[in-house]
């Protein structure tokens, strides 16, 4: 019985699973600005860093002016920057701590981080050169912007519901591993005595 434990041991270590990418949807009010929100996570749960958002689509409208960014999954037109540990992510959502201390930001800035006037930006201090905790549309030629002041955590966005997946196909290491559980069991019966008695 002991082979059969060290036989299945890689097998089931090999089956097992990372965690699975999550996408968060939310809607922001900013001032008289707003964004509309999507980011793709590779599924952490706690303090998220640039590392962890695969992808996202971020609209953003303030004076009349609107623009789309997006990432490497959906367009690659911006790039975004985490700095600190206000960010976080559980199962439900995705949320930003304006009350945590020191510098703390969430940047997406189209073309790229430093280049002015497009930017979705919240932060216990940092995006343009405030130390008060708020999160920032800017949109347009005219470098303006809009700005919610806030404190404690705010839940930025939430998690999208999956769809209900149809019947599927096994896929290979599926029937693999039920052929393996199969020849184990037989091999197990097999390799008992059976007594029989008569009384």
């Amino acid at each position: 019985m002991r082979i059969t434990h060290l036989l299945m041991a890689p097998l089931l270590a090999s089956l097992a699973g990372a965690a699975q990418a999550a996408t968060y949807i939310g809607h922001r009010n900013i001032g008289t600005g707003s964004a509309d929100l999507s980011f793709t996570t590779d599924g952490t749960i706690g303090v998220l860093s640039t590392a962890n958002i695969l992808g996202w689509t971020v609209n953003l409208q303030e004076g009349g002016d609107s623009i789309t960014l997006q990432g490497p999954t959906s367009g690659n037109n911006s790039q975004l920057s985490i700095f600190g540990s206000a960010l976080s992510a559980t199962a439900n959502e995705i949320s930003f701590n304006f009350s945590a201390n020191g510098l703390n930001v969430l940047l997406i800035q189209f073309p790229f981080l430093g280049a002015g006037g497009n930017y979705y930006c919240v932060q216990t201090s940092g995006c343009v050169g405030s130390r008060l905790p708020q999160e920032l549309v800017g949109v347009g030629p005219d470098f303006g912007f809009q700005a919610n002041f806030l404190q404690g955590d705010v839940v930025l966005a939430s998690v999208q519901a999956a769809p209900i997946p149809g019947p599927s196909v096994p896929e290979p290491a599926s029937w693999a591993l039920m052929v393996f559980g199969f020849a184990v069991a037989g091999m197990s019966l097999r390799a008992r005595k059976m007594r029989v008695r008569f009384a």
